[in-house]
């Protein structure tokens, strides 16, 4: 369900935000609806018109051999601040739900939320969420 999830959502760079080469890029995200603590995720888009970024989150698990459970998926328009980080990647099955792998807090930069907000202020994936 999660690989259907994400090949729906996922969609090939290209497009007029520029903000194509984050996609699948890691984030961490506060959003009100998830407490005040910065909450590791994923950010992605959907092939709707008009695009919706969101961020995919993950529920914790124990070991990476451990099956990833999707927790939230939230629009950009309901988040209030996202941060990227610059350190090297590692792959969403080696990072996803584990609180532990975090990068240096000095590699995280904050992300204009602007240019990934939809113009009338939400999206059609607000209603489903």
């Amino acid at each position: 369900m999660l690989a259907l999830l994400l090949a729906v959502l996922t969609i090939a760079a290209g497009g007029a935000t520029g903000w194509e080469s984050r996609i699948g890029d890691r984030v961490r995200i506060q959003a009100d609806e998830l407490g005040p603590d910065w909450h590791p995720g994923f950010l992605n888009r959907t092939r709707t018109e008009p695009v919706c970024y969101v961020v995919l989150i993950f529920a914790p698990r124990a070991s990476r051999e451990e099956a990833q459970h999707l927790l939230a998926t939230i629009p950009v328009s309901r988040i209030t601040r996202l941060q990227v980080t610059s350190a090297p990647g590692s792959s969403m099955q080696e990072w996803g739900g584990h609180p532990d792998r975090v990068p240096p807090e000095d590699s995280w930069r904050d992300v204009d939320l602007a240019p990934l907000r939809p113009p009338s202020g939400k999206c059609r994936f607000d209603a489903a969420a």
